[in-house]
């Protein structure tokens, strides 16, 4: 009877060393696009409030439209990187860098209607989204708000 027992607890230790990998892989993966959203998101309404220019947080340099912020972390790679303009200022709206150790990107426009759009480059690391489009691209992870 005992080797029936030790069996069964054998197959049943299996079961869940392979199973429960995938499993908690599929849970972490979830949870960070869903860190990945709500920083997005702080930051957007951050950037937003007052088109980002109250109290001198954008230096008037950069105050051109449109306005590429860099956050904190490792420099994303870019699918259409001739698209995208190379001058980037330090982001005073990030404190982190997203959950795949990456920086937001910020870029806003500071005209009538103006609009913020973060975007973390999500798990492959590379801003997939095109230049000027508020909907993300590939794994990227998009918000966007207007300018109160």
């Amino acid at each position: 009877m005992s080797g029936r027992y030790l069996a069964g607890a054998l197959v049943a230790i299996a079961l869940l060393t392979f199973a429960m990998p995938p499993l908690l892989a599929r849970q972490v993966s979830a949870a960070r696009v869903a860190r990945a959203n709500g920083e997005a998101g702080r930051i957007a309404n951050l950037a937003a409030t007052d088109d980002g220019t109250a109290n001198g947080l954008i230096p008037a340099a950069f105050r051109l439209d449109p306005i590429v912020l860099a956050g904190p972390g490792i420099a994303p790679k870019f699918a259409e990187a001739t698209a995208w303009p190379e001058q980037r200022a330090t982001s005073p709206f990030s404190a982190q860098p997203d959950p795949w150790g990456n920086h937001y990107v910020i870029v806003m426009t500071t005209r009538v209607n103006a609009t913020t759009v973060v975007l973390s480059a999500g798990p492959n690391g590379v801003v997939e989204t095109p230049f000027g489009v508020t909907t993300g691209g590939g794994d990227d992870i998009v918000v966007t708000r207007r300018a109160r």
